[in-house]
């Protein structure tokens, strides 16, 4: 990702790479939006989101 000026762009991620540090550097450095798939076998981030109305 370093050389791609990604801000204001959307980034999809596969579950593969759905990890708390490339969305944190996707948001915070290259000022991006993502989404991103989760499986049940990230449990934080799928309890989080299962929850949501």
């Amino acid at each position: 990702m370093a050389p791609l000026e990604l801000a204001g762009t959307v980034v999809t991620i596969h579950a593969l790479h759905s990890v708390k540090a490339t969305i944190t550097r996707l948001v915070t450095a290259k000022k991006a939006h993502y989404i991103a798939v989760l499986k049940t076998n990230q449990p934080t981030p799928h309890r989080q989101l299962t929850a949501l109305p």
